[in-house]
């Protein structure tokens, strides 16, 4: 049983690797999921979304360079198709499986999946999320970060809680729960807007 200030974030994500490039846009935060209401879960991306929006509190940030780097900072939101076409998405909505990061060498690669968090009288923040390769090509890893504000620097959840790629299809892996509260030294608790992200 859950203690009344314990929160969960799930989140369901595929890898895939492929072609695309894309106009840059400017790059925004996205409004904070009030904790206080229960839950903040995302298992659901509908192929069919329209270009643009987002499911709630999150965002989908895209990195400047090719094959970007860790360190590297992102630059801009996704705004383009859910729905491949001839290689064009480069977030794919997988319905109930959640959605697809697509990346490889071009212009303005995907960088980071965003969710923005108001923990505000919050405490033992637990994250847990499912990721897995659906195709073969370079090795991606995914990192877990938080940052304490819109204007803060981002740093990685101690670990690192990261899921290491292979570069080849493999099996769902489930990740977590892990206290972020706990790793973090209570640094994420009571905080209007706050920000995780797996970059």
């Amino acid at each position: 049983m859950k203690s009344r200030n314990t929160n969960f974030v799930t989140i369901l994500a595929f890898l895939i690797m492929a072609i695309y490039s894309k106009t840059v846009v400017s790059q925004a935060n996205p409004a904070p999921f009030n904790l206080s209401t229960g839950n903040y879960t995302m298992v659901f991306w509908d192929s069919t979304s329209a270009p643009g929006f987002f499911p709630p509190s999150s965002r989908w940030h895209r990195c400047a360079i090719n094959s970007a780097p860790l360190a590297q900072p992102t630059s801009s939101d996704y705004i383009g198709s859910y729905r491949p076409s001839n290689n064009t998405a480069t977030v794919e909505g997988l319905n109930f499986d959640g959605f697809a990061f697509t990346t490889k060498p071009s212009v303005n690669n995907l960088g980071a999946f965003v969710v923005g968090l108001n923990s505000t009288g919050r405490a033992n923040l637990s994250v847990s999320f499912k990721i897995q390769e659906t195709s073969v090509g370079s090795r991606y890893n995914v990192r877990l970060q938080y940052r304490l504000s819109r204007s803060s620097n981002w740093v990685d959840v101690p670990g690192p809680i990261e899921f290491v790629g292979a570069g080849a299809i493999g099996s769902l892996q489930a990740l977590g729960p892990f206290n972020i509260s706990t790793l973090t030294g209570g640094a994420v608790n009571n905080r209007a807007n706050m920000q995780i992200r797996w970059k």
